[in-house]
């Protein structure tokens, strides 16, 4: 899960939506990197039934994206298989957040050589600091240090 809570926040960060016919499963180490998950067989087939189900025609195409490291694994139902022969659905395998980002929003994650348009990675780095910034005004002090008062210090009450 903690994958697709880092592409929607990423999403946020950098106000290009996510394409909403992908679905996605997979957890992250702390260096972005795509790690196995239980049940990657059901998961992709259970997604495959929600598909047929909202278009029992055949005329949308759907796709699920799984680590790398879970492709090893996948043992798929028949009628998946054919799906995916016939292109009406689509299992893709990635390493990083950056190559789901890259697939859910259509953009390139690093700037590319020569474009004026900066990658994903650029505007999320830009919108993190715009709110480093913010932050760092709230908790700027209103009184500077100098001027203020020590606590005063309470009577003593011991009695003998």
């Amino acid at each position: 899960a903690s994958l697709a809570e880092t592409c929607a926040l990423l999403s946020a960060l950098t106000g290009v939506p996510l394409r909403q016919n992908i679905a996605m499963t997979g957890s992250i180490d702390q260096l972005g990197n795509a790690q196995a998950v239980g049940g990657v067989n059901e998961k992709i087939e259970g997604f495959f039934r929600v598909c047929q189900a909202r278009d029992p025609e055949g005329k949308e195409s759907f796709e699920v994206m799984i680590p790398r490291s879970n492709a090893r694994d996948l043992m798929l139902e028949e009628e998946v298989v054919d799906a995916c022969i016939a292109g009406r659905f689509k299992v893709t395998i990635i390493d990083t957040v950056e190559d789901a980002m890259e697939i859910l929003c259509g953009e390139p994650w690093l700037t590319p050589t020569r474009s004026k348009k900066p990658g994903l990675r650029e505007r999320a780095i830009t919108a993190l600091e715009g709110l480093a910034a913010v932050q760092a005004m709230t908790n700027a002090p209103s009184v500077p240090a100098t001027t203020r008062k020590p606590p005063a210090k309470a009577a003593s009450s011991r009695s003998r």
